[in-house]
């Protein structure tokens, strides 16, 4: 597939800003249909942690419309993060999720809280030295969401 436009890291982290928004709606909409409290509760916290990790992309954009890494990206590996995220991330759908089914939402959240490491992961690389480190610390929390997640998962299936 050939891509039409020239990318960049701005780009890739307006696809972080929107994965975290994403996310934080999924949670929220969900934590509303489940009748444990528990479960109501990990998805409100795991929204509200969504929104802080789209808030640190967005600072990284907000004050220059180009962000410029220590590490610029082969052209390449624009297209891979694009195509990566226009597959993986933005087309995984809530498929066959039950309103207020525990087990529906958390295998879902849990595919999608991997793909976002993943993603993440990858962009690290590219990050200044004071964003990396924030970087590593959202992907240390998304790796808690997994395991959160799972742990959870495990209660209820």
């Amino acid at each position: 597939m050939k891509i039409e436009k020239d990318l960049n890291l701005n780009e890739l982290i307006n696809f972080a800003i929107t994965l975290e928004q994403k996310g934080e709606k999924f949670y929220k909409e969900h934590a509303n249909t489940v009748p444990k409290v528990e479960v109501k509760e990990i998805l409100l916290d795991l929204a509200n942690q969504e929104k802080e990790h789209a808030n640190f992309f967005y600072n990284l954009i907000k004050n220059d419309k180009s962000y410029d890494p220590e590490n610029p990206l082969p052209d390449e590996y624009y297209n891979y993060l694009y195509e990566y995220a226009n597959i993986s991330l933005f087309k995984t759908k809530e498929k066959n999720i039950k309103k207020g089914n525990i087990v529906d939402i958390l295998n879902y959240a849990i595919e999608v809280e991997l793909y976002s490491i993943l993603y993440y992961f990858e962009l690290q690389k590219y990050m200044n030295k004071m964003d990396y480190e924030i970087l590593q610390k959202i992907i240390a929390e998304e790796k808690s969401h997994y395991n959160k997640l799972v742990n959870l998962l495990k209660k209820y299936e």
